[in-house]
């Protein structure tokens, strides 16, 4: 939650690196929350969580109205297969580059 509060208020910080940091999913559903109104985020590092479709289906809801982000990672996650097709959904027009 400190982290999601941090990125609430910083507008400068334009890629973040948090793979293989044991991060749940409140940490990345607090995440998603922020990217919803974040505008200086471009690239986003998520791998190797065990980050479940809950912060995927978050992420997805969040990509829809986020036009900053240009990257998300969340490759080595347990996203299901429906979850991955909801977040190629959301950025569908949008230059956002997935890694799943």
């Amino acid at each position: 939650k400190a982290l999601a509060e941090a990125l609430r208020i910083n507008k400068t910080l334009q890629s973040l690196w948090l793979q293989e940091n044991k991060l749940g999913d409140e940490a990345g559903k607090a995440i998603a929350e922020v990217l919803k109104t974040n505008t200086s985020l471009q690239d986003l590092f998520l791998s190797d969580n065990p980050l479940s479709d809950e912060t995927g289906t978050a992420l997805a809801e969040a990509l829809r109205t986020n036009n900053t982000l240009q990257q998300l990672t969340v490759s080595g996650n347990r996203l299901s297969d429906e979850v991955k097709q909801l977040l190629r959904e959301a950025v569908v027009g949008k230059p956002v580059f997935l890694h799943m």
